[in-house]
Parts: structure tokens; sequence; C-alpha cells
């Protein structure tokens, strides 16, 4: 979904149900973060319209706007994941 002023995106996100009942977001964008809350909020009421109770997210935490988007909605705790890596000589 894309929240368009002026006939230019100015925010999108890729939400689906990932789970009955939760909505889940994943892909997104934004010019500026009040574009992104207005999009997000508009999405969660649809959700909400529809019957869905959860809100999750598929969210880097390097992507600035991810790491927005964590922060600003009632996220449930979840487990934290830590990626490690070694340089492998040859």
């Amino acid at each position: 979904m894309a929240f368009i002023k002026h006939n230019q995106i100015t925010a999108y996100t890729f939400p689906f149900e990932d789970n009955p009942g939760t909505l889940t977001f994943g892909w997104l964008g934004a010019t500026d973060l009040t574009a992104l809350w207005t999009l997000q909020a508009a999405q969660i009421q649809w959700a909400k319209n529809r019957g869905m109770v959860g809100l999750s997210g598929e969210l880097d935490s390097t992507d600035p706007l991810a790491l927005a988007t964590y922060r600003h909605w009632p996220f449930a705790p979840a487990p934290v994941y830590t990626m490690v890596g070694k340089k492998i000589k040859n």
C-alpha cells in the first residue's frame, strides 16, 4: 500500500496477515515519518475493521524507518535475534 501526496509516493508498506487476526508490517519506506505514521494508522484501522486484533512486524533494526516503526506502535515484546559473522581465511 502507498500514501501518495502531490502525485508522489511519500510512504509505502507491505502489510499482510502473517497469522490469523494479526496485521504484519513488512517492507516499508517513506520520505518522512509523518507520512509513514499516516499510512500505518490507516492500515491499522483497516485491520481492526476486519477483526484483526494483533500487530507484528518483520523489522530490521539496521533500517531507521523500521526501527522507528517498532518504537512508534504498541508491538508485543519479541525475542531479539543477533547475527554474528567471522571472516574466513582462504
